[in-house]
């Protein structure tokens, strides 16, 4: 293996650690104050929505990139488990809003604190240096997923 090999290894290598240390995070449930354990995938669901108040079914299933059909199965997962609020649209009764009910809205709030913990806590590690290794990090995940898009075609 040449130089460039051998460090493609070791960067495959770090990848692959992250995803796994990720997915240690991701993969409990938590509660975020509701008394609902809510998986990654879930209390996303309640952010987006959170952030996009009366967002339809078919446009939240756009921003969470997945099909209409599972993003209907989640909505109706969370509404059962009493964290959002589906509403018909006027004049169209096939299109339903989606909203927050007030313990969505406490799932939601503390889930933003927690990300902001954790933006805190890469402040606090870069310091001054935060501007330009967030836009670095940037960078280099785009162009890491423009390669796998490719290689996936």
């Amino acid at each position: 293996m040449n130089e460039d090999e051998i460090r493609y290894v070791r960067v495959m290598n770090l990848i692959d650690e992250s995803m796994k240390r990720m997915a240690a995070i991701h993969d409990t449930p938590e509660d975020f104050g509701t008394g609902v354990l809510l998986y990654r995938t879930e209390i996303h669901t309640i952010q987006a929505i959170g952030h996009n108040e009366g967002i339809n079914l078919t446009d939240l299933a756009a921003l969470m990139k997945v099909t209409k059909g599972a993003m209907s199965q989640m909505v109706t997962k969370l509404h059962k488990k009493g964290l959002i609020l589906k509403q018909g649209t006027q004049g169209n009764a096939k299109e339903i809003n989606l909203y927050l009910t007030e313990l969505g809205q406490i799932g939601f709030k503390n889930h933003e604190e927690c990300h902001m913990e954790m933006f805190n806590g890469v402040k606090k590690y870069y310091g001054d240096k935060l501007p330009e290794s967030l836009k670095e990090f940037e960078k280099v995940f785009s162009e890491f997923i423009a390669i796998l898009d490719v290689l996936g075609d």
